[in-house]
C-alpha cells in the first residue's frame, strides 16, 4: 500500500472550477501523460487494471439503485453480499436509491464499487473524509486485509497519522512534487524531511500542550 498526501489538490480542483465557468483564458494549454507498467505476475483473476474510488456521491448514477450499479462493475467470482459485510453494509442498500444514503454510507458503496471489479490497482481518493474515528480505521484495515489478497492500493489522504498505522511507503508531495519517499516508521521516529515533519506535527493530536503561569501585577 502506498500514500500520497493531497497538498495542492484544491488548488487544482480551483482551476477545473474556473475552466468550467468559462473564466481561464482560451489560450491556456495543459498537457499531461500517465504511464502504466504491465506489472510482474499479473494474472487473469485481475480483469481491469485501475479502479478509482471517488470522495464524491456524485460518482453514482441518481437513477439507479446500488444494486445494479454494482452488478454493472462486478466481476469475476467476487461474492458481493460477503463484501458488503465487511463493509459493515446491509444487503438492503442494495434497493436503495444513492439519494437515499447517508454520506458515510455513500463512501463506502463507493469503495464497495471499486473492490468488485477486480482491479489490479485501486486509487483510494480521500477515502476516510467524513468518517468518525472507528469507521475510518475499519475501512483502512479493510484496504490492507484486501491489500494482501488481490489488489494493490494507492491511497490520497490528509491524514498522515491515520494512513501512517497501515501502509508500506508513503510519498509526500508538496505544490504538485514528491518531496520525498519514505515509509512510516522513519516519519514516526522523525527522520524524514522537514516539510513531512510538519505535516506530522500539524495534526492536532501532535500539538504539545504548554502551561503557562500567570504573576500577579502582570
Amino acid at each position: 500500500m502506498k500514500w500520497s498526501p493531497s497538498s495542492g489538490k484544491w488548488r487544482r480542483k480551483n482551476r477545473f472550477s474556473q475552466y468550467d465557468l468559462n473564466n481561464l483564458p482560451k489560450t491556456l494549454c495543459a498537457s499531461g501523460n500517465i504511464k502504466w507498467e504491465q506489472p510482474q505476475g499479473l494474472d487473469n483473476q485481475h480483469n481491469k487494471k485501475a479502479a478509482l474510488i471517488s470522495q464524491h456521491a456524485s460518482s453514482l448514477n441518481p437513477n439507479l439503485t446500488i444494486g445494479s450499479q454494482l452488478k454493472l462493475f462486478t466481476q469475476g467470482s467476487i461474492q458481493l453480499h460477503q463484501l458488503l459485510r465487511l463493509l459493515g453494509l446491509s444487503s438492503h442498500i442494495l434497493s436503495a436509491y444513492p439519494y437515499q444514503l447517508s454520506g458515510g454510507i455513500v463512501k463506502r458503496v463507493l469503495t464497495c464499487m471499486a473492490l468488485v471489479q477486480r482491479s489490479y490497482l485501486v486509487v483510494a481518493d480521500e477515502p476516510t473524509c467524513g468518517l468518525d474515528e472507528a469507521n475510518a480505521v475499519q475501512l483502512m484495515t479493510l484496504y490492507k486485509s484486501w491489500s494482501k489478497l488481490a489488489s494493490s492500493f494507492l491511497i490520497i489522504s490528509h491524514d498522515l497519522p491515520l494512513v501512517c498505522q497501515f501502509v508500506d511507503r508513503v510519498f509526500v508531495m508538496n505544490d504538485g512534487a514528491i518531496v520525498e519517499q519514505t515509509t512510516p516508521s522513519r516519519i514516526i521516529k522523525g527522520h524524514c524531511h522537514s516539510y513531512t515533519q510538519a505535516l506530522w506535527q500539524s495534526q492536532p493530536r501532535h500539538w504539545h500542550r504548554q502551561e503557562f503561569s500567570h504573576r500577579s501585577g502582570v
